[in-house]
């Protein structure tokens, strides 16, 4: 069974392999394609969210787009592997977030045991009154049926640790 750490190590390897195969597309970059006057013969080109391309010669504009040429031509397939390394890093790096929040906080870490010296007063829906040695006053809340975390419980008010 793969460890979560063996798993985001894996992981960050896999990123590395990415970024070291090629160049990778900029965010807001797709790849298009299109028929001109229904003719057979399709083109790619690429689209932006913002004008990054360099307009026709003799403008200083620049535009959303640019064309790649025909589909299926070998700088039409070189950016559709950018845009794919782009999509595979992200989902890695979705997935990276992930694990390392799985691993600073677990949600399946073990509920306290209530200790021998402590008895159950009143057990609630949300938490259980406890009473221990010296008649200190305790709540353990409780989380999808398991106790969850200490509390101290005060004279009409239930302060509780999280």
């Amino acid at each position: 069974m793969i460890t979560l750490r063996q798993a985001l190590s894996e992981l960050q390897q896999l990123e590395k392999q990415i970024r070291n195969s090629g160049p990778v597309a900029p965010d807001g970059l797709t790849i298009d394609t299109y028929s001109p006057g229904g003719r057979d013969v399709a083109y790619a080109r690429l689209k932006a969210d913002k004008p990054i391309f360099e307009g026709k010669t003799g403008k200083l504009a620049k535009t959303k787009t640019s064309i790649l040429g025909q589909a299926g031509s070998i700088e039409h397939r070189n950016y559709e592997a950018r845009v794919t390394r782009r999509n595979a890093l992200k989902e890695i790096e979705r997935l990276l977030i992930a694990l390392q929040r799985m691993i600073d906080s677990p949600i399946w870490e073990s509920a306290p045991t209530i200790p021998p010296e402590m008895r159950v007063e009143k057990d609630g829906e949300r938490y259980s009154l406890l009473v221990d040695g010296e008649g200190q006053r305790w709540a353990l809340t409780k989380a999808t049926g398991a106790l969850k975390s200490w509390a101290v419980l005060k004279p009409g008010l239930l302060v509780i640790a999280l």
